[in-house]
């Protein structure tokens, strides 16, 4: 079902890639050229916007035209006169509108629309762009939109952005090259540049309208709009890693199956003497780290590779491995081995694996009023059932359970119901195993639900990617309301984007990063994977694929969309014979669990074999 509450305080993580690329001009460039104009290219903000409406105003003339698949346009306007101002305009799957504003002067035929030409063309009119363009382009401002007026905007753009980590050295966001990603394929280097900034305003709980509002008096110099910002934006960040623009510095979530609290990591990848650091201290519940001197981790790239990194602390041969999505969902390991080899890799007893999700300020209890159905992966209460040790972190074997929260009453009160499987949870009007009453969030964004019946507390955090997918993460901070249950970790999401293209043949690749506990073991793994679709069918939305991993190793899986719940998906390994599972996906991550738990047997033998949850941070 839709969930239309959950994404009204951050519309901006609903953008996606609006890319211009650049396409060929058509005749009448000029200013003082009659005829039509032809004014082309690719509208993003993190990934292209399909089916998007593009409108463009001119000295004289008007025109509109939809975005293809990848975001790309063509615009003519009969008797048309640049200079133009162009506007973008996106409906999410929640019927969710966001617009987009960006220009052609005269002689250019080409723009990109993205929230960086937004800031612009702020600049450069010296007003909201919206405001302009639906008054029309008069006199006054036609002037600035000239060559001069644009090239000082960008300037000054250039510089603020810089100051906030996104780096636009020697880049012009009107005219730079710009591939937006899709669900297929990953954006080019500006494209990640955007995503670093809407990654930056989530964060920061900040729109692009906040900083369209300081930019655009174009009055003040860079420095002092940089000022301007930072009054404005307190929480806007000023560093990143260079090859990742998502993975910013701030304030982080991280919990993982076992774990009584979510804990929180600040993180600092601004260079300091040369060396990148995370403060040690704050990671004092990481079981098996000696952090009572304040020791500093290094942050260093795995493997050179973009948006994989490793905390490595000081005469520790244990780093902690993590890989970011391009939606800023990110997975982390502490492993037992010095490097993480392209194979499978037991993870030692003082390794912890789980989800680290950027602190978001910006929900309300109001946000959340929807229903959700949750992944939960639980540990079984000791002298249940036999148990087995499960690493020094959290001895005990683990169950896999599903739920279903409706949260009520403008976010006061949940009511959550416990589902045999996700296809056969319990109506509405269906007596709650549980209801709750909310409160928070706290300064850093918690929600607590606490049970009406025991008074237990569970602690919840929101995540929402710059396009939109939202994940939930929770974890109980005691006693489950269970006689057989000690600790819950779950995990829910808000799945918007749509079933991927796919046509038979088509081809892909990338890097699967995947932690994978199953109940009495964990494994780490890097492959580097080949996928061909072998069979696609966008009405029961599914495809197949061959799978060629880097010790050409083959298998057939199968995916399929919306199953068993409308924004999740099912994976069917037809070659193992190992069991399917369930989860959700995002833009380069997965969290899945088993879709055969074992019949409701406690028994070690049975949850070992049929239970598992997992993080994979890889596009499927």
């Amino acid at each position: 079902m839709p969930y239309p509450s959950l994404h009204k305080l951050a519309p901006l993580g609903l953008l996606t890639a609006l890319l211009v690329a650049a396409c060929g001009g058509g005749g009448g460039g000029g200013g003082g050229t009659s005829g039509n104009l032809t004014v082309s290219g690719i509208a993003a903000t993190g990934a292209a916007i399909a089916n998007g409406t593009v409108s463009v105003k001119c000295a004289s003339g008007t025109g509109s035209a939809t975005t293809n698949t990848d975001g790309s346009y063509t615009v003519t306007v009969t008797g048309g006169t640049a200079p133009c101002l162009l506007k973008a305009t996106a409906t999410d799957a929640k019927g969710t509108t966001t617009d987009l504003y960006s220009a052609v002067e005269a002689g250019q035929t080409t723009a990109n629309i993205t929230p960086l030409t937004q800031l612009v063309i702020a600049n450069a009119l010296g007003a909201d762009p919206a405001t302009v363009f639906a008054a029309g382009l008069s006199n006054g401002n036609v002037s600035n939109l000239s060559s001069t007026s644009l090239t000082t905007a960008v300037t000054k753009v250039q510089t603020v952005l810089t100051n906030f980590g996104v780096d636009l050295t020697g880049v012009d966001p009107l005219k730079a090259s710009l591939t937006a990603a899709t669900e297929n394929a990953a954006g080019n280097a500006l494209d990640q540049k955007i995503d670093g900034l809407m990654a930056a305003l989530k964060t920061a709980g900040k729109t692009l309208s906040n900083v369209t509002a300081v930019v655009q008096d174009n009055t003040k110099t860079a420095t002092t709009l940089t000022t301007d910002l930072q009054a404005a934006a307190p929480n806007l960040t000023s560093s990143s890693l260079s090859n990742c623009p998502v993975a910013r510095s701030g304030s982080y979530f991280y919990a993982a199956p076992g774990d009584t609290s979510l804990n929180k990591v600040t993180i600092n990848f601004a260079t300091t003497g040369g060396t990148q650091t995370i403060d040690g201290q704050t990671l004092g519940q990481l079981q098996g780290w000696d952090v009572a001197n304040n020791k500093n981790f290094t942050v260093a790239p795995v493997n050179g590779s973009a948006c994989a990194y490793a905390f490595t602390l000081a005469g520790d041969a244990y780093p902690i491995h993590v890989r970011v999505s391009a939606s800023g969902v990110s997975a982390f390991g502490l492993n037992g081995t010095t490097t993480v080899t392209n194979a499978a890799t037991a993870v030692g007893p003082t390794v912890n694996a789980g989800l680290l999700l950027p602190v978001q300020r910006n929900w309300t209890r109001a946000n959340l009023v929807g229903t959700m159905y949750a992944l939960h992966y639980s540990k079984i209460k000791t002298g249940v059932s036999a148990q087995n040790a499960f690493g020094s972190n959290s001895a005990g074997l683990f169950k896999n359970i599903y739920s279903k929260f409706k949260v009520e009453n403008n976010g006061t009160t949940a009511k959550a119901w416990a589902c045999p499987t996700l296809t056969s949870c319990p109506a509405d009007t269906d007596t709650p195993t549980n209801t709750f009453t909310i409160t928070g969030p706290d300064n850093d964004g918690v929600f607590t639900f606490t049970d009406d019946a025991e008074s237990q507390a569970t602690k919840l955090t929101v995540f929402q990617g710059t396009n939109g997918d939202t994940v939930v993460m929770g974890v109980n901070s005691g006693t489950v309301n269970s006689t057989t249950l000690e600790t819950n970790f779950f995990v829910m999401s808000d799945r918007v984007s749509g079933f991927p293209g796919r046509t038979v043949n088509q081809t892909w690749s990338n890097t699967n990063w995947l932690l994978k506990y199953s109940s009495g073991s964990r494994a780490l793994e890097t492959n580097t994977n080949d996928f061909v679709a072998t069979a696609v069918d966008t009405v029961a939305k599914y495809f197949t694929r061959r799978i060629t991993d880097n010790l050409n190793a083959v298998k057939n899986d199968k995916i399929t969309w919306n199953a068993p719940r409308n924004g999740m998906i099912t994976r069917t390994e037809s070659d193992s014979g190992a069991h399917n599972f369930i989860g959700f996906t995002g833009t380069g991550w997965t969290v899945f669990v088993s879709d055969a738990p074992g019949g409701g047997a406690d028994t070690a033998g049975t949850l070992k074999n049929n239970n598992f949850m997992g993080f994979s941070i890889n596009p499927i």
